[in-house]
């Protein structure tokens, strides 16, 4: 994986809504060139598990970690999205 071990993306709200607002967060990471390094779609749950509320912004903070593609529930999209752009 990336040597970075933590990236944080925008701010999630309404996370805990009753009207989810996402079933799957898709997460891509690009290396410099702008080529997929890594890519991944992580369930509703695993973020809501993960993410940490923030008061002064009323969001959820997520970091898109290295351990999140260890997490048995996400799915690691790499290889089909690299396909996919590759043609």
């Amino acid at each position: 994986k990336d040597q970075d071990k933590s990236r944080q993306l925008g701010a999630i709200r309404n996370l805990k809504d009753k009207n989810k607002p996402f079933d799957f967060l898709a997460a891509v990471i690009f290396s410099p060139d702008y080529s997929i390094q890594l890519a991944a779609l992580i369930p509703h749950a695993v973020v809501i598990r993960l993410a940490k509320l923030q008061t002064h912004t009323n969001s959820h903070r997520f970091m898109l970690t290295d351990d999140v593609w260890n997490a048995p529930e996400v799915k690691d999209i790499t290889e089909e999205l690299k396909a996919v752009v590759l043609g």
